[in-house]
């Protein structure tokens, strides 16, 4: 997580410091190294969120996009909480996603958030699998499509 409570304010980790998790009140610490972004970590196994995924800077970019008032929002229901990407101030919860997931995994998510909740994914990896198209291309695609669905008319509904 990017942010705890050090000295009762929201702080990004920084190097020796320990904190107290804004979610789950655990004691946390901070991890400043050069080979991970720095983040804050509960300093006993249990998680305070059963979601919890490593960030990239992929990930941070994100939420720094959206500005740390939006950022790990905690939202508590009758079964539980769980701690969003980003809330924005419309309440649309916004969930980054840069490693692959299961659909289980989305379902219980898209069920936990509701109908206002946006996944922004990260398409690097797999963007050659699409092909980008031109208007000229399109509009002339499209109308092929209209005139096959026009000679389908002339069959029987099945």
């Amino acid at each position: 997580m990017e942010f705890a409570l050090y000295n009762g304010l929201r702080t990004a980790a920084q190097p020796k410091l320990k904190a107290v998790c804004e979610h789950c009140g655990g004691n946390v610490v901070a991890k400043c190294g050069s080979k991970k972004i720095w983040h804050w970590a509960h300093t006993t196994v249990d998680m305070c969120d059963s979601w919890y995924e490593p960030e990239t800077a992929w990930h941070r970019h994100w939420k720094h996009v959206f500005g740390e008032q939006y950022s790990e929002i905690r939202i508590t229901k009758e079964e539980g909480y769980h701690i969003a990407d980003v809330v924005n101030k419309n309440g649309i919860v916004f969930e980054f996603q840069n490693s692959s997931i299961t659909s289980d995994v989305i379902a219980a998510r898209e069920h936990f958030y509701g109908e206002k909740l946006i996944w922004v994914i990260n398409g690097e990896s797999f963007k050659t699998n699409f092909i980008i198209y031109d208007d000229e291309f399109t509009s002339e695609w499209n109308l092929k499509i209209l005139n096959e669905f026009e000679s389908l008319q002339n069959y029987p509904a099945f």
